[in-house]
């Protein structure tokens, strides 16, 4: 890699004026500030490419030779990607921000809506093609040299522009074209109104279309990249490739009929194959891997009905035609059942297997022309809660679409008799056949009985089965057990082993599947495996498996810090290949994954190591071995935060982000040694026009002598002989936070630590340690200590200290103020404020009981509502609202799916009668935070405000003096302050 300077990709005009003395961020720098998305590198690892985006306004896309070190930048570019043979990139093009709004300043909708364009740049030539009007494109993922890309129906303006020109080229070039005269006599005018019905044909062909919801495709260019060749193909609806390129498929759709199927293109002779035609629809085609068998779903033998059954249709390379390969009524799919069309098929790995989903008949729908059938305002509507049901009806509510598409798998062994084998159901919804489909046995989970405890238990026991592919026969070898899958899969690569974490031992356990046996693999480990950190009334999770060998003849196990390679058939012996470096020096070492394709890991591979130093944060990366005994080779550690590394698929070039308080995480590439390591991007130089803060690691002692860590973010120019007003900010442990970045770009729920700081607020973010049974109480007992050792430092002002949380921070800050007078005002986003009416509500974002939650996890209360009583009536602030001497703005939302906005409503009801200062803010229609960009941002002014005024003695605004009327909703908003008005 050669070494160079670092580029600056912004072009000019993006960049704000440049200040000779830094200034405060403010609200304005949200037009300008960017993220980094849609990062990609060629497979030959010598492009890299990126966009970058804003929150309002447009982006540029950046395409960058390694090597050379030039680049290519093009306005509005998104999604982009290479070639497999990194010849082009293709990247969509946004049509310009303030063009949108135009149109839609002028009621534009639909297809007369601005639309994307698509780039397609030839990489050796630095030539741009730009295709309009682009929906969609796709390239093979191993292969170069070809690209799918369909298009847009045309707007409307353009469609009649096209047709006018094509009459005009008619009646100019015509052999029978009239000349144009005028007409001697004016002709009868046509009446204004339309005819009370419309033509039969027309009528008809508009009911069946509702009937159908059939869709029109649009036109296709497949291009050859290598040639310049291109053909179009009319009325595409779905495409793909197969991954080497050896084929293209699509389907073909039209209301009227006329032009459904399914074709193939041989892209390596050119020909094409109607595969599948007739009146229908074609759907979810998968090719195999070698890109010689392709399958799809079909309703065109049943088309007619009102619900039409589907079919899995099978092609192979030489065939001309598709053939049915599993239709409802095949023997081996259930009686009432049918072939789903909500599942896509797909290939085993190998080829060998095709494996599709099988569903309950829907009950048949009401005819509504029987004269027997009710009406809707005939029928009773209502929902019937059951007690003994498996799923809360409102879970079942929630899930109703997922439920009506629900399938289960179903396999057809492609070498074998070619018979359809049904492997999940009802009693067993989710089945693995390993990580690539192809292995001799499969597994399951039967959770059905046990289902209904996840109202209270949030670890569910499960049924752990074994299934013979070939036959469907199943074998429960672990009942009741809470065991949680690793990585969403039972089975071990080599399926020798059912493996799993179980909750109850705290252990990692495997099933023989061959001898029938039971193994705790970590049982030889020295050390705890569960999270050590855990301060829940629950089980403790693990800290993970980085991998198996190849051949199952190993597996490789976390500890807090360290990795272990455990023998299955000696679990007692085992070795730990970080030499427990990472326990003396107080570093976790983690397995970095370079090939997510590879389900194994060699003994003889080099492993690639994330490294974290617990202590003082520091991130970087180690190499090792799984065989042989050596330390852990640094290779670099820094005061930074890096992001999990990713390789080029056919080079060593590794890409990654880098980032601190201060340092934007911008995109580098290394080599595998990260000797050499180069910046590529550079998407934020305006942030040395503003004044930004520094960060550092305190620590402290709770009330309980625990030890503590948390972060103290400090002002420029911070100076230790002055007084600041102080935030605190808190969500459990934060401090492994401290090389985070802060963009000062409005957050959904809490304040931005960059955007503080640079106005001259020291924020304090401690970590927080829990007692069953106690959270509020723990709160406190870590909280405060930290805030007055700080103020014992002499560098905060103790009567301008505020604080802000959301959702569980929000209740612990809510909580805090019935305690303690220690702060000047208080911010509480989506509070929990009475945990006993919340106990037995719902989450609506789920469907989900909230008893778990109060029980189990987050709000550690550790029992039931009528078990432990008066844990939950201490730990509620609402009954302890009379301390509050405190200033609280709230923010509560009235579609929050997590804590029901009922929850802010009650502290703040209560605080208006007890005649406290308190503000609540409700989003119309948005979540647990504010979503969109205007009311982000809305949220983010006001809350500057809030706090400005009550530690920096800033102005009042309109809406905290007087509030705003209902009469003036949407049109004051009464940011202004009241000085002003």
């Amino acid at each position: 890699m050669r070494r160079r300077a670092l580029f600056l990709p912004l072009s000019a005009s993006l960049l704000i004026p440049s200040f000779a003395d830094a200034k405060p961020l403010d609200h304005d720098v949200y037009d300008v500030w960017t993220a980094i998305d849609d990062e990609a590198i060629s497979a030959d690892g010598a492009w890299i490419l990126y966009s970058l985006t804003r929150e309002v306004g447009d982006g540029s896309i950046h395409i960058h030779n390694l090597e050379s070190g030039d680049e290519h930048t093009f306005e509005r570019g998104v999604d982009g990607a290479f070639t497999w043979d990194a010849s082009h990139a293709a990247f969509r093009i946004k049509p310009a921000h303030e063009v949108v709004r135009q149109a839609k300043r002028d009621k534009k909708k639909g297809d007369d809506l601005p639309k994307d364009n698509l780039g397609l740049l030839d990489l050796a030539t630095g030539k741009l093609r730009t295709i309009e009007r682009v929906k969609s494109f796709a390239m093979p993922e191993e292969a170069g040299g070809w690209i799918a890309v369909l298009l847009e129906k045309p707007a409307k303006e353009d469609k009649k522009n096209a047709e006018d020109a094509e009459q005009n080229e008619s009646k100019e070039s015509g052999p029978e074209a009239e000349p144009e005269v005028a007409p001697e006599i004016e002709p009868t005018p046509e009446p204004e109104t339309k005819p009370e019905t419309e033509p039969e044909e027309e009528a008809d062909a508009k009911d069946d279309d509702k009937k159908k919801d059939k869709k029109d495709g649009t036109e296709l260019l497949l291009i050859n990249l290598e040639t310049g060749d291109e053909r179009t193909f009319e009325n595409v609806l779905l495409y793909a490739f197969d991954e080497h390129a050896r084929h293209f498929a699509f389907t073909t759709s039209t209301k009227s009929g006329d032009d459904d199927g399914v074709h193939i293109v041989d892209l390596e002779d050119d020909d094409l194959i109607h595969i599948a035609t007739g009146e229908g629809e074609y759907k979810s085609l998968a090719f195999d891997k070698a890109g010689e068998q392709l399958a799809f779903l079909t309703n065109r033998d049943d088309y007619e009905a009102d619900e039409p059954a589907w079919t899995v249709e099978y092609w192979s390379a030489g065939d001309d035609i598709a053939t049915t390969y599993a239709a409802s009524t095949d023997e081996g799919v259930r009686e009432d059942w049918w072939i789903s069309e909500h599942r896509a098929p797909r290939f085993s790995e190998s080829g060998a297997r095709l494996l599709f989903g099988t569903a309950p008949r829907p009950t048949p729908k009401p005819d509504p022309d029987d004269p027997d059938t009710p009406l809707d305002d005939e029928l009773p509507t209502l929902d019937i809660w059951h007690w003994n049901e498996p799923d809360l009806q409102t879970m079942q509510l929630n899930n109703l679409d997922d439920e009506r598409k629900r399938s289960y798998l179903a396999m057809i062994d492609l070498e074998g008799d070619r018979s359809i084998v049904q492997l999940a159901d009802e009693s067993m919804r989710s089945v693995e056949l390993g990580p690539k489909d192809d292995a001799p046995i499969a597994a399951g989970e039967m959770d059905e009985v046990y289902r209904k405890s996840i109202q209270w238990d949030v670890q569910v026991p499960t049924d752990l089965v074994v299934i013979d592919p070939e036959t469907g026969k199943r074998d429960v070898v672990l009942e009741n057990v809470k065991a949680q899958r690793w990585r969403g899969a039972w089975l071990s690569p080599a399926a020798t082993y059912l493996h799993y974490w179980d909750y109850a031992a705290g252990a990692w356990m495997a099933y023989d599947i061959e001898d029938g046996e039971l193994v705790n693999l970590s049982e030889g480990i020295p050390y705890d495996v569960s999270n050590e950190l855990h301060d829940a009334p629950s089980l403790a999770g693990p800290y993970g498996i980085g991998g198996w060998l190849d051949g199952d003849d190993g597996v490789l196990i976390y500890d807090r810090y360290d990795i272990w390679l455990v023998d299955p058939d000696r679990p007692g012996s085992p070795r730990c290949i970080t030499e427990e470096i990472g326990r003396d020096e107080n570093i976790r070492f983690r397995i970095i994954n370079l090939d997510p394709d590879e389900d194994f890991i060699s003994p003889s591979d080099t492993l690639l190591l994330s490294a974290f130093d617990e202590v003082n944060k520091n991130d970087g990366f180690y190499r090792d071995r799984v065989r042989g005994r050596r330390k852990p080779e640094q290779l670099l550690m820094a005061a930074r935060d890096f992001s999990t590394p990713r390789q080029a698929e056919d080079a060593d070039t590794l890409w990654l982000t880098r980032e601190s308080f201060h340092e934007f995480p911008n995109i580098w590439v290394a080599d595998p040694d990260f000797s050499d390591m180069e910046q590529i991007s550079d998407a934020n130089p305006q942030q040395d026009d503003y004044d930004w803060g520094d960060v550092e690691l305190v620590e402290w002692t709770s009330a309980r002598g625990e030890p503590l860590q948390g972060m103290l973010y400090t002002p420029p120019d911070f100076d230790r002989d002055k007084q600041y007003p102080m935030m605190v900010y808190f969500y459990e442990r934060n401090s492994d936070r401290l090389h985070d970045y802060s963009p000062p770009t409005p957050h959904r729920s809490i304040i931005r630590f960059s955007f503080y700081a640079s106005r001259g607020y020291l924020i304090f973010v401690p970590d927080i340690i829990y007692k069953d049974g106690y959270p509020g109480r723990s709160a406190m007992e870590c909280v405060i200590p930290g805030i007055t050792k700080l103020i014992d430092e002499g560098f905060v002002d103790p009567d301008r200290i505020g604080v802000q949380g959301h959702s569980w921070g929000g209740y612990q800050s809510a909580f805090m103020i019935t305690q303690t007078d220690i702060f000047a005002c208080a911010g509480s986003g989506a509070p929990v404020a009475n945990m006993t009416s919340a106990y037995g509500g719902i989450r609506w974002g789920s469907g989900m009981s909230r008893q778990f939650q109060y029980e189990q996890t987050q709000s550690r209360i550790g029992g039931t509502l009528w078990e432990k009583p008066l844990l939950y009536l201490e730990n509620s602030p609402l009954f302890h609202l009379k301390n509050v001497n405190t200033p609280v703005l709230i923010l509560h939302n009235d579609e929050d799916g997590a804590v029901p906005w009922y929850q802010g409503i009650e502290l703040f009801m209560g605080l208006r009668r007890l005649d406290k200062p308190a503000w609540l803010l409700n989003y119309n229609g948005q979540p647990h935070w504010p979503i969109t960009y205007p009311n982000r941002r809305d949220y983010a002014i006001r809350m500057q405000q809030f706090f400005d005024h009550y530690l920096m003695d800033g102005p009042l605004p309109q809406w905290m003096a007087e509030g705003v009327p209902a009469v003036d909703k949407g049109r004051d908003f009464g940011l202004e302050p009241v000085s002003d008005r």
